[in-house]
């Protein structure tokens, strides 16, 4: 078991579901944290290192809002969505079918709303919320950011395209397969291992008592968080 020598605070929280290749998932963060021009000291949460998975009652709760992933991704500028490829077991975008993902998406989501009007935070600094989306797909991996990166931006100054153009350009080779499984996912069939987990998580998202059994099966948010997350991928 490995400690940190200090407290960490995440600067971007890493949402999978677990059942990538650690290859791939390493390689969509090699190349976030290179277009986006992350230093060496900033940290991303990855709940399977992040977590002590010895004493995991006290970080998975019955209330989503007080895990230890709540508590992380509020503490990050930015979510970092990882999708996997079609493989002979899972795929292709797993993570939209899986109720933790969607619930992670859904509090980014979340959260953008409420910094809608260009807030700032209090030390000055723009204080939105990034939503960015890798894949590592037939030994290629893409990154749909959310905006133009530093490394779009540095890209953009050689040519008349500028930082948009350059974003475009090179987000041209993200799979359109995971662009379409994007646009037609729907949170309130997402799956849990743990069946509590997924009831726990939609009455969360539909504003319901957390013991409500059976979670309802239609809501109005859920509505909210499938067409903003579609949109998500038809604005880029």
């Amino acid at each position: 078991e490995l400690l940190a020598c200090k407290p960490q605070q995440p600067s971007w929280f890493c949402s999978h579901w677990w059942g990538e290749r650690i290859s791939d998932f390493q390689k969509c963060v090699s190349l976030h944290s290179n277009l986006r021009s992350i230093s060496e000291e900033s940290a991303y949460w990855v709940c399977a290192f992040a977590n002590r998975q010895h004493s995991l009652q006290e970080e998975v709760t019955q209330d989503p809002r007080k895990t230890s992933f709540c508590r992380a991704l509020t503490l990050s500028k930015g979510t970092l969505l990882i999708l996997d490829d079609s493989t002979g077991f899972s795929g292709p975008a797993t993570a939209f079918s899986r109720i933790w993902c969607a619930f992670e998406e859904f509090l980014v989501l979340e959260r953008q709303l409420g910094e809608e009007g260009d807030q700032i935070s209090s030390d000055g600094a723009d204080a939105r919320m990034f939503l960015d989306i890798a894949v590592c797909a037939q030994g290629r991996t893409a990154l749909l950011a959310d905006g133009p990166t530093a490394r779009d931006k540095d890209i953009g100054e050689e040519w008349a395209g500028g930082a948009a153009g350059t974003k475009a350009v090179r987000e041209m080779q993200f799979p359109v397969e995971l662009i379409r499984a994007g646009l037609n996912l729907q949170l309130q069939n997402a799956q849990a291992s743990v069946e509590d987990d997924r009831c726990y998580i939609l009455n969360v998202v539909a504003g319901q008592p957390l013991e409500k059994r059976p979670p309802l099966d239609q809501h109005q948010r859920y509505d909210w968080v499938n067409k903003r997350l579609r949109a998500t991928f038809a604005e880029r």
